[in-house]
């Protein structure tokens, strides 16, 4: 068959169907369209899959055909250990270990030996690396030396557990009190629990001030008894009583008047309380965290103790209000 033929064979094939309505046309380019704008859809889920795997975050296709975010793997929650024995630890010799190994992704404070104090509900899960860092960085409890002598004062002791993302953790013990020791595991021995003690409350309140309070907490069981949290901070009150030296029933502070009170807390300014003498009255409040908090009347009354070496100035509408109930109080059988 010659080029002309061939020329000749195509033309009439062209000739013989006919040419399309515009509809089917539009029509078919609106399929086209679909399939490719499928194909992209798909293309852009497995490019944005790809992307948020890296950051721990998983998009899956569901049997309705959506897509959507499921949550991040987590590790399992972090639990407090018992409380240990007290006393200085068998074969406490001076030397360091590795510390806490890194990678830890929350960090719980849980009660441990000691005086108790009210454990806060949630745990650290921001800036644990620098809390690793602190504990990391303790110096050695020393073998011997001036420094050693254990004493018989009262305080609370602590724990904080690591957790990993494979559900391992490391327990790092503190004693504020006696030998004043910090524990990281089972023979791993450092100075200055307070200066981790420290760090810690630190951090959670930081981690507080940039979130919301749970929207529940438990119900207050407020009593002039307290054992006070150390992350709470009596500017987050929302429920109080009053109490003073002596018997007597705490007496419960109505709202309108903690609002006073709160608002003129929250200009407390650090003050350099310690030493400083005490004169009856004493605040107990809930915060919003669910924590237990306690501010005291130094001398004089004009000046109350707050947490991390405070002062609140009473204004003149607080201590009407503080008379008040120091006058309820005088008086309830």
């Amino acid at each position: 068959m010659t080029e002309y033929d061939d020329q000749w064979l195509r033309d009439g094939l062209a000739a013989a169907v006919p040419t399309p309505p515009e509809a089917a046309d539009r029509a078919h380019r609106a399929t086209a369209k679909a399939r490719r704008g499928r194909r992209l859809r798909a293309a852009g889920v497995l490019g944005t899959a790809a992307v948020v795997v890296g950051g721990a975050v998983i998009w899956s296709v569901n049997g309705d055909g959506s897509d959507r975010a499921s949550d991040p793997a987590e590790p399992p929650p972090v639990t407090c250990p018992a409380v240990p024995a007290a006393g200085f630890p068998d074969g406490a010799t001076g030397k360091v270990g590795e510390g806490v190994r890194p990678g830890a992704v929350s960090a719980r404070l849980c009660q441990g030996a000691g005086t108790e104090f009210d454990v806060p509900d949630d745990a650290l899960v921001t800036g644990v690396d620098e809390l690793t860092d602190t504990v990391n960085g303790l110096d050695a409890y020393p073998a011997s030396g001036p420094n050693t002598a254990c004493t018989m004062d009262l305080g609370p002791g602590y724990q904080i557990v690591f957790g990993y993302p494979d559900g391992s953790t490391v327990v790092v013990a503190g004693e504020l009190y006696g030998c004043h020791t910090v524990t990281v595991g089972d023979d791993d021995f450092r100075s200055d629990p307070e200066a981790l003690w420290a760090r810690y409350s630190a951090l959670l309140r930081q981690q507080r001030d940039a979130s919301k309070p749970p929207a529940t907490t438990p119900a207050a069981d407020l009593s002039c008894n307290p054992q006070p949290s150390p992350v709470g901070r009596a500017a987050d009150i929302t429920e109080a009583v009053y109490c003073s030296d002596g018997p007597g029933p705490a007496i419960p502070i109505p709202a309108a008047d903690l609002a006073v009170l709160v608002a003129d807390m929250q200009t407390s300014e650090p003050a350099g309380i310690t030493p400083a003498c005490y004169t009856p009255g004493r605040i107990v409040g809930q915060t919003s965290w669910g924590d237990t908090v306690q501010t005291s009347a130094l001398c004089g009354g004009d000046r109350w103790a707050m947490e991390d070496d405070l002062a609140w100035n009473v204004s003149t509408a607080s201590k009407a209000i503080l008379d008040r109930l120091a006058g309820e109080f005088a008086q309830a059988p």
